[in-house]
């Protein structure tokens, strides 16, 4: 079965989110073959990470409750809430991620060309720019 999981942030945890990032991405990278889709939330000007979505597949609840248990943000207090709840995904657009993905890096070569300095800083569009390019390709 997929369950969804919807994590939000603490209210300043970014630096937290940052330092404990590297270890989640390699829990993540455990259960490749079962993930649907993942991403970080964001803020509405996709500037700052402020949660989690992730959509995997486990066997049954306990399964997942254990992989959670040992999440890197979940064990270091990022999260304020979160929420796992069993998923039913229906079929989608094959194209949609492909097309997306055209659509969110046009859009960020415009805020690029606006003023932002590529790859400049934490959480900077540029710097997720990359593992959403590949995780589209």
């Amino acid at each position: 079965m997929i369950y969804v999981f919807h994590l939000v942030d603490e209210p300043g945890a970014q630096e937290l989110r940052l330092r404990a990032r590297p270890e989640h991405k390699a829990h993540l990278a455990q259960v490749t073959d079962r993930i649907a889709f993942a991403g970080p939330l964001t803020s509405e000007d996709d500037k700052m990470m402020i949660g989690s979505l992730l959509t995997i597949a486990f066997a049954n609840g306990e399964e997942t409750e254990a992989w959670r248990a040992k999440e890197s943000l979940a064990r270091a207090g990022v999260y304020a809430s979160a929420s796992v709840l069993p998923f039913n995904l229906w079929p989608q657009r094959a194209d949609f991620l492909r097309e997306w993905a055209a659509h969110d890096q046009a859009h960020r070569d415009v805020q690029l060309a606006g003023g932002f300095a590529r790859g400049e800083g934490p959480g900077h569009p540029e710097a997720e720019a990359q593992d959403r390019r590949v995780a589209w390709s």
